[in-house]
């Protein structure tokens, strides 16, 4: 019980312990907001998230709760789960509330899907998580310090200051800077008034300096151009810079930082060269970087990250359980939701440049909406849990370089795969900034990978052909720009969040095996870098090509008359008895014609691999038409609850003066043997896919 509870909400931990139970909670608004209105933790919580605010205030309402048990290193431990149900209505998608924390990790949703319109990301699932954990588990962390009211306060930056203070003290992994680099320019912080822009070259001593993650927003901003240089050298009023750079200035000042690099005010918006040049260093700029200041709450520059706030939902509550016939424990109840709300998804963590700067940084120090969070490469720690959190509770590992973890080879191409998800799935202004935004990080992993390993359009030769069966989840909507990014192959080359598919967790032992092999790959960079913008690519792969047609997702192929159909004995049997045998057809793209491809390409541009001024089409399936120029591809293939499984590519033919060429439009799966075998009986040749 608590003093701090409603009294819906203490009847949770006393009486009888009910353990996996759906049991009902408040079942009106009114009923929410009164027990709010008397200082209740648990519905503050909730009424004051996004996902309270997604709601249908005009549906009818009910909510239950449901407490579960957790087991191995968290034996001991419940987790807690309010979930809120908009009743005589489709509430959306269903939602168990497992594994909250760990879904901070995915990609964070985007607004922004296609050329010509604006898809608004789906609104937040209304399920709430807490987590109670035993008191002695974790009083250490949670130490002495009591958030502020106030969002400016000056004690809230004083504990920022002593996670920077410790973390250079103590944290061998997070002080590997480099003190002899310099970005061209910073911005200086002459006086409480005043800043200018600096060229660093003339400056002799090292210069420790911050750096600012934020977001442009859609609003006019301050920027460095060639016209005003000379302006911007000689200095400016910070009170004229918007509300996230004059946050990221008084961090600063607080920390005793002279020097800030913030992208618009440090890169020559309207030279390319310079742009170029700049945006290729980003790794030494944000890995050297002493603390990188990350805006999240601001979705605009104009917006403040340091918004008024509700500090009594910030640290953890602690309760005492009164549950019949057990001994009375003392726990502390968490919002275990506060990472995912307050940080993975925050405006900031929508722009897909972010995704580099926060990782590549060291040391990061996020202003959300609520309270202060660090990140560095050993530890997190928040307001709630200044002593930094419950190892069971942190998001280490997922966007701040490698933490306490030393990685062998298989471990960095994990990390990588999850980083490229996560990236995929966020938001780029300008589209064709798609390999350059992500260019520090292979930059990064190209040293630690060393010399055995060659990246190639975003993926790593290692992992070819298997890398391939990445797929598109489809989450809003999907496409390939009419600007060229990447070859078709490439997951860069799509515009939408992927996943990669082929490690196959659930293979049995030693089962994988690779259908195809590469016989070469190329990319061709704009400039010398190979982890910056492409002008084209291809890749060689040697294996069994099969024509094929579709029959809404699933799979039809050419017998020996000419004529598509269904696979026989796989999908023409009725679903029930399709667990055996079955093939699935997963489209990349999701726009209303089925597909696009690369068109007006010449044998001159193949030779040499310029492929950027080709022309985007779309088609449409139709059937009967299009069969002879569809193919499967197959991959890789393993066992799996005893049964063969096969992944492989969708390819669409492009004939290029004579040559014959093929794009990729999408992934498949089939299962059993009759499947399998059927996609694996042409004969095997090279075929270069663009």
């Amino acid at each position: 019980m608590s003093s701090r509870l409603c009294a819906t909400c203490n009847l949770i931990f006393t009486g009888p312990q009910f353990r996996k139970q759906v049991l009902s909670h408040h079942q009106s608004r009114e009923s929410i907001i009164s027990a709010v209105g008397q200082g209740c933790y648990i519905c503050g919580v909730v009424i004051k998230s996004d996902a309270w605010k997604s709601l249908n205030v005009d549906a009818p309402f009910q909510c239950t709760w449901y407490l579960e048990p957790l087991s191995g290193s968290l034996s001991g431990w419940f987790k807690l789960t309010i979930d809120c149900v908009e009743t005589g209505e489709d509430s959306g998608e269903e939602n168990d509330g497992s594994d909250e924390h760990a879904a901070t990790m995915g990609p964070v949703e985007t607004a922004q899907q296609t050329e010509s319109e604006s898809v608004e990301p789906r609104p937040p699932v209304p399920i709430w998580s807490f987590v109670m954990q035993p008191a002695k588990d974790v009083e250490g962390g949670i130490g002495h310090y009591t958030p502020p009211k106030e969002s400016d306060h000056p004690e809230i930056l004083e504990l920022g200051q002593r996670w920077l203070s410790k973390c250079k003290a103590e944290h061998l992994t997070c002080n590997n800077q480099n003190p002899a680099f310099r970005p061209t320019r910073l911005l200086e912080i002459v006086s409480p008034t005043r800043a200018r822009v600096v060229m660093t070259n003339d400056k002799i001593s090292s210069l420790p300096y911050a750096t600012l993650s934020h977001c442009w927003g859609k609003g006019k901003t301050l920027r460095l151009m060639t016209s005003n240089m000379n302006e911007l050298q000689s200095g400016i009023s910070i009170d004229d810079l918007p509300s996230s750079y004059r946050e990221g200035i008084s961090v600063c000042n607080k920390f005793g930082f002279r020097y800030i690099w913030i992208d618009s005010l440090c890169i020559i918006q309207d030279s390319l060269d310079d742009w170029r040049q700049e945006a290729m260093a980003m790794r030494d700029v944000y890995r050297n970087s002493m603390l990188n200041i990350a805006a999240a709450a601001a979705a605009e520059n104009a917006d403040s990250s340091f918004t008024a706030r509700d500090a009594s939902t910030i640290p953890p509550l602690p309760i005492e359980t009164q549950w019949e016939g057990l001994e009375h424990r003392k726990y502390f109840l968490t919002n275990a939701n506060a990472y995912r709300d307050e940080v993975a998804f925050s405006p900031l963590r929508r722009r897909a440049w972010v995704v580099q700067e926060v990782w590549l940084a060291s040391h990061n120090l996020y202003l959300t909406k609520n309270q202060l969070w660090w990140k560095c490469c050993e530890i997190e720690a928040s307001e709630a849990y200044p002593e930094g959190l419950p190892e069971e509770l942190s998001s280490q590992g997922s966007l701040t370089g490698f933490g306490k973890q030393r990685y062998d080879v298989v471990g960095l191409h994990h990390s990588w795969n999850r980083l490229v998800e996560t990236y995929s799935g966020c938001d780029l202004t300008v589209l064709s900034d798609k390999m350059m935004a992500f260019a520090g990080i292979a930059q990064h992993f190209q040293i630690l990978l060393g010399s055995d390993d060659v990246y190639v359009a975003g993926l790593w030769y290692s992992q070819l052909p298997q890398a391939l069966c990445w797929f598109s989840t489809k989450e809003d909507r999907a496409y390939r720009p009419s600007t060229y990014r990447a070859p078709s192959w490439s997951w860069a080359s799509l515009e939408g969040a992927i996943r990669f598919d082929h490690n196959s967790p659930n293979a049995e032992k030693d089962s994988i095996r690779p259908l195809s092999s590469v016989v070469g790959c190329q990319a061709s960079p704009v400039n010398q870098d190979s982890t910056g913008s492409l002008k084209g690519g291809s890749i060689e792969i040697y294996g069994s090509l099969t024509r094929i047609g579709f029959w809404n997702d699933r799979m039809s192929v050419e017998d020996s008359c000419g004529k598509f159909s269904l696979i026989p004995g796989v999908d023409t049997m009725a679903y029930s008895q399709r667990e055996e045998h079955w093939t699935l057809v997963d489209d990349d793209e999701t726009t209303h014609a089925r597909w696009s491809y690369m068109d007006g390409l010449s044998s001159h541009d193949l030779k040499t691999g310029q492929m950027d001024k080709a022309t985007r089409k779309t088609k449409l399936w139709i059937a009967g038409e299009e069969e002879h120029l569809i193919f499967s591809l197959p991959i890789m293939s393993w066992i799996e609850g005893g049964k063969p499984w096969m992944k492989g590519l969708i390819l669409f033919r492009v004939d290029v003066e004579g040559i014959r060429t093929y794009q990729r439009i999408g992934r498949f799966t089939a299962r059993g043997a009759i499947p399998i075998e059927r996609l694996m009986q042409n004969t095997a040749d090279t075929i270069l896919i663009l």
